[in-house]
């Protein structure tokens, strides 16, 4: 065996120390532990496993007025001899020998095997080489006069073992600590940290000594000087917890829910939810209520909602709806499709439009059997939403429904809606809607009329009676029962584990009635921790441990099929370890004809055998998993973007982590159950994070800017051209659009980027912006490029108040539409293109003077929105329609074009519905309430025409004869229109300024004067006949009023000279007519 540095201390003649060596590395070969070496240098083998370990460090030292005079040799053999005592007193308690360098030996307890006492066989072993030591000393001082002294350090912490030239290595920080707490030692005693304190200060004496800062730990460690064994006492017990068999102590609760379920059957819906900790009982809860209905006529229905796929919309519904349909008959696209339509056909619903919205939820190919559904996204996602709640309330129907949802803490926010939605018709129907989530979960709807059930720890007579029920009738042993009840604290969890662990440990005796020690107390020291037991567990099940590991890593929840591709067992033997992990109770397995799915048991369960994998052995399974998946699984591949994107992330994949997160997120912005696009920012806000990784160049740069452009694209569209939250990334995108270069990639990009710049109100930006992408669609002749710049351009021109230029532009767009090739601008823009042109030049034509082209322009937007079926295209219609009808001083209309504009918004989420009741309150005259929803949009962060509807307000204000306050609000529209660069609307407001300082008597009536003649000069620049005809006539009735006939002369005579071409203008006629009587 390796023996000490073989060469005599130095120092003095009375005492010396054995050199201190460097640090040592935990090394063992465990086919021959009598060969084990230390190298610090090896790396960690492929099986490398994260587990908790117990770690002795032994240091000793010689001493004594002889010791100079004795052979080197004799040294070595010496402590070689004490190393072998100190090994087999290890081997006696279960521990190994696992290497020496100079005085320091390494014990090891733990490893390979998990007891469930691994710290406390360590302290005895501790305990007994000191005693040891203490006894050879005095008869090595008795027979040669010298004394032999050892100091000990004991830490419990995680190691990483593995296997590497072989030998078995436990690298981390635990070797390296116990080192260095054997230094901190005094001759014959024993130091531990904290951690391992926490393990035994119920079974030993101990004193604290000090906190220490000690090399290779991250935090300063309180060190304590550990006494004799003592009896067992109180120690602290864990919180965590899980579900129990059988359920115990919840007779109350379980009550209530019965009383509920009596009122289900007599046609009262019930919602209920229980919340509670960790293992604390709620699953358990819930399936003693399945199980005590299962002889009724019922239907019942579970779903589970997992942390992994909180980002991916109606996950939970998807799951139960392919349960609903059977697919483990036959998984072919064909035979799924076929079992979709027989179920909604049971049901009663219209197949040619039912099954292309479930078909898309459910990743199952039409076969072109049927019209894939052309809705936007928002409206997809209602008719979707719909569908499912009245499949449910449909069964119900037919037979009451316990329809139950677990971890709703982990539902994403889709399902979260379609709850909400559910919940609130419950009432009226024979449902029991039962959830489960943790405390932290706070529902996003009301919960007024919802039982809300929390669970709390059990008392000691239901732990007692758990125990007796989980050991079969038989009494435990007083001392092993009063440790399970002390040490779990009430949690279902740990009362169920530590009793099974108890039961499978072998130190019990089946006596018929009852159970008998068969060896002391002592050795059937409970774990404090969850993570030790379980490892305990694990460490039992031989070569289905690693299986469990591996199946870990795909999730909670796995299928055979994937399980047995991933591992490196042939069929057979995964399923064999799967039976063996099922008669362990770790994992259940769900009915499935074909491809068995298989789940843990409990998420804690689930953890503990991933994290026992190591970092790098991590990365080789996920790696494993995401090429198999990639090779054998292309359905998941299409169906699960989002779940690639996670094993290759998890596998330091980040690019191709990217790559599939990039996918995701696209489709979570087409998918119909996807209005608010939450899911889809989770998607590029994770693989932003991931950038990182990729080396700097093009490709990472391209990656970025796509990312960036999703981000945009899916906030846009949720908080409807708000600017607060995109700042930053329309920011980037600037950056590298400049540093990458005109390109059809970056096209749509500089679309969302105008967006943004244009409803913020930065116009030299936007038009920039705009110029840019005309000039790009110019050089490519791409059409579709060149419609959508003109477009952009086109709202440019109109806000700096050009309208002939805008009006060009704009019929540019009209003419060159194409659509069967430009209608999926909708999709891509999220408007229309055609639309849009349409319903901006009504404006543009009605300000330059023709009202009856620019009413047929915006209803022809409205007929074209229509039939496109899109609703945001739509809305923006009618609500620039209702503007123009504004300009037309036809309030009826306006009323009722926003009224039913705001159903729609409300229908369909669209992000403008402010906007529509700010126009249906002016029409109706309502003041007050048009005041908070101009402040609403204010607040909301729009700065696009906020002048307008501004002075809305101000209109309002005048008829009421408010009007002092009509012009202050006036004035800060001109000075905000200046700052927004909204210059089109100047004329009109100064038009209203002067109408209003008019009212305001002789004293205003020079101030008036100027802004009419305002008016006039912005108008006849801009081209806004309109508002100049308007503004030329009040100022011309004023003059005649005064006696100023000659004055007002020459701007009537202007006027009335105009083009027959403006003859609609209903003004004109009075303009004339007013001329007459100044002339006679």
């Amino acid at each position: 065996k390796p023996r000490g540095t073989g060469a005599p201390p130095g120092g003095g003649a009375e005492a010396s120390t054995l050199p201190s060596p460097a640090t040592p590395t935990s090394v063992e070969r465990p086919s021959a532990p009598e060969a084990t070496r230390v190298d610090g240098a090896s790396a960690v083998g492929l099986d490398g496993e994260r587990r908790p370990l117990t770690v002795v460090c032994c240091a000793f030292t010689a001493s004594g007025p002889s010791l100079r005079n004795i052979d080197v040799e004799e040294i070595d053999d010496l402590l070689g001899e004490q190393q072998d005592v100190c090994a087999e007193i290890a081997r006696r308690h279960r521990g190994r020998f696992a290497g020496a360098l100079g005085d320091q030996i390494l014990l090891h307890f733990g490893y390979p095997s998990a007891q469930e006492d691994d710290a406390r066989r360590a302290a005895r072993a501790a305990l007994e080489i000191v005693a040891d030591v203490r006894a050879r000393s005095a008869r090595l001082q008795a027979t040669r006069g010298l004394s032999l002294a050892v100091r000990i350090g004991l830490h419990a912490g995680l190691v990483i073992a593995g296997q590497s030239q072989g030998y078995t290595q436990h690298l981390g920080t635990t070797p390296q600590i116990a080192a260095r707490l054997s230094a901190l030692a005094a001759p014959g005693t024993v130091v531990v940290t904290d951690d391992a304190f926490r393990l035994l200060r119920s079974r030993f004496m101990f004193e604290q000594e000090t906190s220490r800062d000690l090399s290779h730990a991250d935090r300063p460690i309180a060190i304590y000087r550990m006494g004799q064994e003592i009896s067992p006492a109180t120690q602290d017990r864990s919180t965590a917890g899980r579900d129990t068999e059988p359920l115990i102590g919840r007779s109350q609760e379980l009550d209530l829910l019965l009383q509920r379920w009596s009122q289900v059957r007599q046609g009262i819906g019930q919602s209920t939810l229980v919340t509670g900790g960790p293992g604390i009982g709620k699953s358990r809860l819930t399936w003693e209520l399945a199980r005590r209905l299962q002889g009724e006529w019922h239907s019942c229905l579970e779903c589970r909602c997992t942390p992994d796929r909180r980002n991916s919309a109606l996950h939970p519904m998807i799951e139960l709806l392919d349960r609903l349909i059977d697919p483990g008959q036959d998984d072919a696209p064909g035979r799924r499709l076929a079992r979709l339509e027989a179920l909604l056909s049971r049901r009663g619903f219209d197949l040619e439009e039912t099954v292309p919205l479930l078909a898309a939820l459910l990743s199952i190919p039409l076969d072109g059997r049927y019209a894939a559904p052309l809705d936007p996204p928002p409206r997809q996602k209602e008719r979707t939403l719909n569908a499912l709640v009245t499949m449910l309330f449909d069964m119900a129907e037919e037979r009451p429904v316990l329809f139950m949802v677990e971890d709703l803490q982990w539902a994403d926010p889709t399902s979260l809606e379609w709850l909400g939605m559910m919940i609130a018709d419950v009432p009226s129907a024979r449902i029991m809607a039962l959830f489960t989530a943790r405390p932290e979960f706070s529902p996003p709807w009301s919960t007024s009329g919802m039982l809300q059930i929390q669970l709390g720890r059990l008392d000691r007579s239901h732990v007692e009676h758990m125990v007796a029920r989980l050991a079969g009738g038989r009494s435990l042993p007083a001392p092993v029962l009063a440790q399970v009840v002390d040490r779990t604290d009430g949690v279902p969890l740990f009362v169920e584990e530590l009793t099974r662990m108890v039961l499978e440990s072998g130190a019990l005796v089946d006596k018929g009635d009852h159970y008998a020690l068969s060896e002391p107390i002592s050795a059937l020291a409970i774990p404090t921790t969850l993570r030790g037991l379980l490892m305990a567990r694990l460490d039992r099940l031989g070569r289905a441990k690693e299986t469990a590991r591996i199946a870990a890593a795909l999730g909670r929840e796995f299928s055979l099929e994937v399980l047995s591709a991933v591992s490196t067992l042939d069929g057979e033997l995964v399923q064999e370890d799967l039976d063996r992990l099922m008669a362990a109770d770790l994992i259940h397995r769900k009915r499935r004809l074909n491809n068995p799915t298989y789940q843990f048991k409990h998420v804690l369960i689930r953890d503990a055998a991933y994290e026992s994998l190591s970092k790098r052995s991590r990365r080789q399974v996920h790696a494993r998993i995401a090429r198999t998946l990639e090779a054998r699984f292309p359905e998941i591949v299409a169906a699960r973007p989002d779940l690639l994107a996670h094993h290759h992330a998890a596998a330091e994949q980040k690019q191709q982590a990217i790559a599939y997160a990039e996918a995701a997120a696209e489709r979570a912005l087409k998918r119909p159950a996807n209005a608010d696009d939450t899911e889809a920012v989770g998607h590029v806000t994770q693989a932003l994070g991931w950038l990182s990784a990729m080396p700097d160049g093009r490709e990472r740069a391209l990656a970025e800017l796509r990312l960036n452009s999703l981000l945009i694209l899916a906030l846009l569209d949720r908080r409807g051209y708000m600017p607060r939250e995109l700042s930053a990334s329309v920011k980037r995108c600037q950056e590298l659009s400049d540093e990458l270069g005109d390109s059809p990639m970056t096209a749509p990009t500089l679309w969302a980027m105008f967006m943004y710049h244009h409803m913020g109100s930065h116009r030299r930006e936007a038009r920039a912006l705009a110029e840019r992408l005309l000039a790009m669609a110019t050089r490519s002749q791409d059409t579709g490029q060149l419609i959508s710049s003109m477009l952009l351009l086109g709202q440019c021109l109109l806000c700096e108040g050009k309208l002939a230029e805008a009006r060009q532009r704009l019929d540019g767009v009209v003419a060159l539409y194409d659509p069967p090739a430009h209608r999926e601008h909708a999709f891509t823009y999220g408007i229309d293109s055609k639309v849009c042109a349409q319903y901006t030049l009504a404006l543009v034509l009605y300000l330059m003077g023709w009202p009856a082209q620019a009413f047929a322009q915006g209803e022809a937007a409205v007929a074209w929105a229509r039939e496109l079926d899109h609703p945001n295209s739509l809305g923006m219609a009618l609500l620039h329609l209702a503007g123009v009808y504004h300009y037309g001083r036809e309030r009826e209309k306006v009323a009722a074009v926003t009224g039913s504009l705001i159903q729609l918004t409300e229908q369909h989420h669209l992000w403008f519905k402010e906007l529509c009741w700010a126009m249906y309150c002016w029409a109706r005259g309502d003041l007050d309430q048009l005041r908070r929803r101009v402040e609403t949009i204010r607040e909301g962060g729009q700065k696009a025409n906020f002048p307008y509807w501004l002075s809305l307000v101000a209109e309002l204000q005048a008829e009421r004869g408010q009007h002092e306050a009509a012009v202050e609000q006036l004035a800060a529209c001109l000075l905000l229109a200046v700052e927004s660069g909204d210059v089109y609307y100047m004329p009109e407001l100064y038009r209203l300024k002067a109408l209003s300082l008019h009212a305001c008597g002789a004293d205003a009536e020079q101030e008036s004067e100027r802004c009419f003649r305002q008016s006039i000069a912005i108008a006849r620049e801009q081209g806004a006949r309109t508002i100049e005809l308007r503004s030329t006539l009040a100022i011309c009735r004023i003059l005649v009023r005064q006696g100023r006939r000659d004055e007002a002369r020459p701007l009537l005579g202007e006027i009335s000279g105009w083009p027959v071409d403006y003859a609609n203008l209903p003004e004109l006629n009075e303009a004339r007519a007013l001329l007459q009587e100044v002339t006679v």
